[in-house]
């Protein structure tokens, strides 16, 4: 029994032993497995660690990132805003640029027409200028006209030629004109208004007219016998000499068989002055006369006016009388001031007016023809822009 329970016993130990040996490998194979799990849990804590790490690297770059897109966004927006704008502006401008160039096209058009009307304008300047030259040199002499039995009186009774001179008489020329011993008999006719009127006219169908028509009348007329005494009788204008009368003691003879004269006159002989123009002065404000001027020179252009002038014989051609007057002569504006003062002369070939306020010189017809070439030409070399 005993030998039983021993044998239980020890079979009982060997089987505890057993399971205390079997507890020591499982506890070593537990024991294992925990220091497995436990370098497991540590290389896992350290990936975590570093996952952790770069979590948190990438978070800080996202919110970086997302910080700078939110910039990005705002400042797209903006850019948004002013593109639209630029858009609406640009749009505006566009309307604008129609606007404008429509407007330009018309004003362009516009301009075009002001330019070829002025052209036209500057045409019919220069037409009207052209004719009223050619219309002074028509009316400068007397040969240019019909008037034959006037051409012969004054031949007749107004031209004494001697061996050295040819003399024209002044006062013979306007006794021929108007007294009744011959068939002209011209009058002085007051006009409401101060034109000239062409010497035809005035002889044929007036018989007669004012100051200035007397004194282009009579510079024809004197221009006449000049060339009578240049080509038919060969005396130059050196030695042509014109003879007018004034106040004295003496007798002026009017015609060449002194049947008719002035009492208590003399004659006074020109000599050196054979070219005749007609000189209209202001007497005052309202009143004017015109006169014939003779000169050493002709007066070709608007430079020698004042000078010419400056040294005339003035000569009344209603009478055939010399001016007692001293006439003052436009040298520059101040002479505005100065009565009776000259401010139109008409030579054989141009009307000359001083421009005082303008550009204060004399200038005529030609002058302005002049500026009227000038201002073609300019005109026609004006380029305007296209559209």
């Amino acid at each position: 029994m005993v030998k039983k329970f021993n044998k239980i016993l020890v079979m009982s130990n060997s089987i505890f032993i057993l399971l205390c040996i079997n507890l020591v490998i499982q506890n070593n194979i537990l024991l294992s497995s925990l220091n497995d799990k436990e370098s497991a849990y540590k290389e896992l804590n350290n990936t975590y660690a570093s996952l952790s790490t770069n979590y948190t690297k990438l978070l800080q770059d996202f919110n970086d990132k997302q910080a700078e897109y939110d910039s990005l966004m705002r400042i797209a927006e903006r850019q948004s805003n002013e593109l639209y704008q630029l858009e609406a502006q640009v749009s505006n401008l566009s309307e604008e640029n129609a606007q404008l160039r429509f407007n330009y096209s018309i004003r362009l058009s516009q301009i075009n027409n002001s330019i070829n009307s002025l052209k036209s304008d500057l045409l019919a300047f220069e037409t009207s200028i052209n004719e009223s030259l050619n219309w002074l040199q028509k009316n400068n002499n007397l040969a240019n006209t019909t008037f034959d039995l006037l051409k012969k009186d004054l031949e007749q009774e107004c031209l004494e030629i001697n061996s050295e001179y040819c003399d024209i008489k002044a006062h013979c020329i306007y006794f021929v004109n108007t007294h009744d011993s011959f068939t002209h008999k011209l009058t002085y006719l007051s006009e409401p208004e101060d034109a000239l009127i062409n010497i035809t006219y005035m002889y044929d169908y007036k018989r007669g007219g004012d100051c200035e028509d007397w004194s282009l009348l009579f510079k024809a007329e004197y221009n006449y016998l000049r060339d009578l005494c240049n080509n038919k009788h060969g005396i130059p204008n050196e030695r042509v000499r014109l003879i007018y009368s004034t106040a004295g003691a003496g007798k002026c003879y009017l015609d060449k068989s002194k049947i008719w004269y002035y009492s208590n006159c003399d004659e006074v002989i020109v000599t050196g002055k054979p070219y005749m123009s007609i000189a209209c002065y202001a007497e005052s404000e309202k009143a004017g006369h015109c006169i014939v001027a003779l000169t050493e020179h002709e007066i070709l252009n608007s430079t020698i006016v004042y000078t010419e002038l400056s040294n005339a014989e003035y000569v009344e051609p209603q009478g055939g009388s010399g001016i007692t007057t001293t006439l003052f002569l436009y040298n520059n504006k101040n002479d505005v001031k100065y009565l009776p003062l000259v401010f139109y002369v008409i030579s054989d070939s141009d009307l000359y007016s001083f421009y005082y306020i303008e550009s204060d010189e004399w200038k005529g017809y030609h002058d302005f023809y002049l500026e009227v070439q000038n201002l073609l030409d300019e005109i026609n070399n004006i380029k305007l822009p296209g559209i």
